[in-house]
């Protein structure tokens, strides 16, 4: 990476589902080896393990900052990043806390930022998944004894194009519009356009000429994949109301 680019602020949301949590900044915590800035933004979690998860992390020393939202805001990371403009360097890095960085030759961080420098018109960048999380939905059949209604596909992420989709290692593609869990952004970009959902975000910088792809250098666990085993009651209708506003 080069020294020009500087630390780069890398954001984290947090809500609930401590286990996920706690996996997600341990993976953090272990596999960024470069100079990486953490801001921990918790949208107002009312489990109090989550708490505890926070500040075991923030004990070792992990974040330069932890926000505490007042309410679970959809609209708490656009208003973090306009807040933290004048600190972000040219690039933003954005994580949600069911993500899992899997360790890989050379940090992801610092993958991605040099892929950005590399391509001065890609302003959104993401990461590929790993498929083996990914639930058979025949074998979930088996375990309800019924054909699934849509809130147990949409928990097991049956329809997602992410179970087809594949981009090699060393290249970049766009099978689909870069996951919006676990992210590289342009800085300058993002102040034109506004923090959004991902597909939002996604339509919003291609219209205004920018790239957005997927690299498949660094690859992520999505451990919402795994929520019929660990958080079967996930309203996942709930999730996409919240996801609806944050645009």
């Amino acid at each position: 990476m080069s020294a020009s680019v500087g630390p780069t602020k890398v954001l984290i949301l947090s809500w609930e589902r401590p286990l996920y949590l706690w996996a997600s900044l341990d993976s953090l915590y272990r596999n960024t080896r470069s100079d990486v800035d953490f801001v921990l933004i918790d949208n107002n979690s009312q489990d109090p393990l989550v708490a505890k998860v926070i500040s075991g992390f923030n004990r070792r020393g992990m974040f330069s900052e932890v926000v505490v939202s007042p309410s679970n805001d959809p609209g708490i990371i656009d208003k973090q990043m306009r807040r933290l403009r004048p600190t972000l360097g040219r690039y933003v890095g954005f994580v949600e806390s069911d993500v899992v960085v899997e360790r890989g030759e050379r940090c992801w961080v610092e993958t991605m930022v040099d892929i950005m420098e590399s391509r001065p018109q890609l302003a959104m960048l993401g990461s590929q998944v790993d498929k083996a999380d990914f639930i058979n939905l025949d074998w979930i059949v088996g375990q309800v004894g019924h054909e699934l209604e849509k809130r147990l596909v949409e928990l097991a992420k049956g329809q997602s194009p992410e179970r087809a989709s594949y981009v090699a290692p060393g290249a970049l593609g766009e099978p689909h519009n870069p996951a919006g869990r676990l992210l590289m952004l342009r800085t300058a970009a993002i102040g034109e356009v506004g923090f959004a959902a991902d597909a939002v975000l996604y339509r919003r910088l291609k219209a205004k000429g920018h790239e957005a792809l997927v690299t498949g250098d660094v690859i992520h666990r999505h451990l919402s994949l795994l929520n019929f085993f660990d958080y079967p009651d996930y309203d996942v209708f709930a999730r996409g109301d919240f996801m609806s506003k944050i645009s």
